[in-house]
């Protein structure tokens, strides 16, 4: 059982296991846990771990489907690359979403689509949703006219934004690389 399995599993316990993660009814009535889930889509093609995209596809920012996001939490999703040239390079911020479907929060990074430069291989572009302990009440964490105020790592940037990997809910990644 792969580690996001494993950790499912134990969050819910062997009962509740097939309804809620295999099944996807995401809340289970005897232990009325939630499964928080998203899906990423660029157009009509849905991000699986280790799919390749072309840059074209991923010029405007994915649809992000989340589910059984718990009704008491805010959420924050980031994207970044873990291979750019000058560091982890953060594509995407947004903090205080809800749970009432869709990408609905404040958004402190807007949207960077990947452009990897010529000669520097692939590319991983990593989507996390983490839960928040409270609202992020926080201003931008990057100044969208500078390229360089981007190149955060992503443990530096879950620390300012007061996340933990105790609290990461989702993940899901693609690669990518330069197109002429």
């Amino acid at each position: 059982m792969n580690n996001q399995f494993s950790r499912i599993y134990n969050f819910l316990g062997p009962a509740c296991f097939v309804r809620c993660y295999v099944n996807k009814e995401h809340k289970c009535p005897p232990c009325n846990k939630y499964i928080e889930d998203m899906d990423v889509y660029y157009g009509d093609i849905k991000v699986e771990n280790g799919i390749y995209l072309s840059t074209s596809l991923t010029i405007h920012a994915p649809n992000v489907v989340t589910r059984g996001l718990n009704p008491s939490r805010y959420y924050t999703l980031i994207m970044y690359d873990l291979n750019s040239t000058i560091g982890e390079l953060v594509h995407w911020v947004i903090v205080n979403i809800d749970n009432m479907g869709g990408i609905n929060g404040d958004t402190l990074a807007p949207y960077l689509f990947p452009k990897p430069p010529p000669g520097s291989g692939e590319h991983t572009y990593i989507f996390y949703l983490f839960s928040q302990y409270e609202r992020y009440l926080g201003g931008p964490i990057i100044d969208p006219n500078n390229i360089l105020s981007r190149a955060i790592p992503v443990s530096e940037l879950v620390n300012r934004l007061d996340l933990s990997y105790d609290n990461l809910k989702s993940s899901v990644y693609f690669v990518s690389s330069f197109m002429a």
